[in-house]
């Protein structure tokens, strides 16, 4: 079954970014912006598709793995942050020079966090506490990415000065 969750978001990974390269590419290289946009608003649905079947899984077998968590975490990050991934891809494609945007988004990466552990937390509830070592390790693992984030950010920002 761990072979199957991995599997999973890998063709979830896939599928995102074949449609965001796709509805790029149908945007500017063939002319059908409408079409392109289309593609890249499905990349929202194959990530709630991924959190849909972690969750189908987890229930299924009672207990859940390091992927389960990674699924989780992917899935909520991608649909957090797939707006401004896809607002840079675009820049990029037009040919326009800003693609830098905002910078890191402290208050969104605290609210992404929020909402994983509380998925998270659901998901031990379908489990019980035998079964949800690594979904515990993921709430510790995502309760500290804003503070990463924070110091990252900083970094960045002495770096430019």
């Amino acid at each position: 079954m761990v072979g199957i969750m991995i599997l999973a978001i890998i063709l979830a990974e896939i599928a995102y970014w074949l449609c965001l390269f796709g509805g790029m590419a149908l945007r500017y290289v063939f002319r059908l912006p409408k079409t392109g946009y289309a593609l890249l608003v499905a990349t929202i649905p194959i990530n709630f598709v991924l959190l849909i079947y972690t969750f189908w899984s987890i229930a299924d077998m009672r207990w859940a793995n390091f992927f389960h968590g990674l699924g989780a975490f992917y899935a909520v990050f991608a649909i957090a942050f797939g707006k401004d991934l896809i607002q840079a891809m675009d820049h990029k494609w037009r040919g326009t020079s800003d693609v830098s945007g905002k910078g890191f988004d402290l208050t969104r990466c605290v609210i992404a966090c929020v909402i994983t552990i509380v998925i998270l937390a659901a998901m031990i509830t379908l489990t019980g506490l035998a079964g949800s070592f690594w979904l515990i390790y993921w709430i510790i693992a995502v309760a500290f990415i804003p503070l990463f984030w924070w110091a990252i950010d900083k970094w960045q920002q002495r770096r430019k000065a």
